[in-house]
């Protein structure tokens, strides 16, 4: 075989050798962006602001908001022990709002003793200090209605 000839070969094996490398290095690159594209679609997993035990203020997407003391949390709900809600009341002729913390397990409607909350339904959780009047209120056994 002639120079030329093997030249020809050598070449061939160069550019085949550079398309396999750059579709290799395309497809490396394809898939770091769609790992990274699903990654960003993926939720978080939802951590409470304070830990097991803590009292929390947890507000919902909906704008409801639970109190009550942290028995669990995982990577689906949270679990509240204790739950109050607060319950708003528009004086008609005044106009005047008004808003009462309500102690779910004493409420005449079903008398929940805990509240499980879905994290996917949670807009965001917050520690209720113990001294603040809602601290205070939870501590209290038999405290609101």
């Amino acid at each position: 075989m002639s120079d030329q000839g093997r030249q020809g070969i050598a070449a061939d094996a160069n550019n085949a050798l550079v398309r396999w490398s750059v579709l290799g290095v395309g497809a490396v690159v394809a898939l770091a962006l769609a790992v990274i594209a699903f990654d960003l679609r993926s939720p978080r997993p939802f951590r409470p602001a304070g830990g097991v035990g803590s009292m929390q203020a947890v507000t919902l997407l909906n704008g409801q908001v639970y109190f009550g003391t942290l028995v669990e949390a995982d990577g689906s709900h949270i679990l509240l022990d204790d739950v109050f809600e607060g319950v708003t009341n528009v004086n008609a002729q005044t106009n005047q709002r008004t808003t009462q913390l309500v102690r779910r397990k004493t409420a005449a409607w079903h008398a929940p003793a805990s509240m499980a909350i879905p994290t996917d339904r949670i807009l965001f959780s917050e520690v209720i200090g113990a001294d603040s009047v809602v601290g205070k209120t939870l501590q209290q056994p038999g405290s609101a209605k």
